[in-house]
């Protein structure tokens, strides 16, 4: 038995390539090989750290149920996206062509712009904010790009049909993230988009009545309106409690499907 060069660095081409197959690292009956941490690996796990340090924030300032609550809706589609790009990575390789790094740096900014909107619940709650929105939409390309990985495993990897067949099962469990998602996307978006236009809306009334209340100030008629303190604003957990559940989902799907 040979041992697989799977997990070694791909070898320069002589040609280019616009698109090659993926492969699977070990077949079975093989002796096992180890994978060794190349750069992209690292640059990868760096993005963790700027999570982490965002994810500490919303505890730091909502020490409370809420907190948790937020807390553990944004870390777990963050979280999950290490096991699945680790589970990949142990499994399959990719050629060194221009349409495979060219995916890798679309998935990495899909996973930058993730944590770069991890902020304190006070922002992640507020309507007029873009993060919640922003949050959700980025978990919703991480799982798009998940899909299209499986499904390319599935029509053309260079392995056994063992492997396809445990990737499309996993295809299922991307299927149910990607619906969660989506829906904390539309519904943080229509919250967002509604409470904007409804801002827009209303910036007449809101400039008449600090005209009426500079008015009344200057002839003593009646005290002055304090405006910001009538402004309430309405929070929404459902954004957070779909992303919860889309990564709640897989856990479940994962130990007993």
């Amino acid at each position: 038995q040979s041992v697989s060069n799977a997990c070694s660095f791909p070898k320069p081409v002589t040609r280019l390539v616009f698109w090659t197959r993926p492969k699977q690292r070990q077949r079975w009956g093989d002796v096992d090989s180890h994978c060794h941490i190349n750069w992209g690996d690292l640059f990868f796990d760096l993005f963790y750290v700027a999570s982490a340090l965002n994810l500490s924030y919303v505890l730091f300032y909502s020490p409370s149920a809420e907190g948790v609550l937020y807390f553990t809706g944004l870390f777990g589609p963050i979280l999950l996206e290490w096991f699945q790009r680790t589970f990949f990575d142990a499994r399959f390789v990719w050629g060194d062509d221009p349409f495979h790094r060219m995916f890798e740096i679309v998935h990495l900014c899909a996973l930058s712009f993730a944590a770069v909107h991890i902020r304190p619940v006070s922002t992640m709650t507020d309507p007029t904010q873009p993060e919640m929105f922003d949050y959700s939409l980025a978990v919703t390309c991480l799982a798009l790009l998940n899909m299209y990985r499986s499904i390319e495993v599935m029509l053309t990897v260079d392995g056994e049909d063992a492997a396809k067949r445990g990737e499309k099962r996993r295809l299922i469990d991307f299927f149910v993230q990607l619906a969660f998602y989506l829906a904390a996307a539309v519904k943080s978006g229509i919250t967002y988009y509604g409470s904007k236009s409804a801002d827009e809306n209303d910036f007449g009334n809101r400039g008449l009545e600090s005209l009426t209340n500079a008015c009344s100030r200057i002839l003593n008629l009646a005290p002055e309106r304090d405006l910001a303190a009538e402004v309430a604003v309405e929070k929404d957990h459902i954004p957070i409690i779909l992303c919860l559940c889309g990564w709640v989902s897989t856990v479940v799907f994962f130990f007993f499907c």
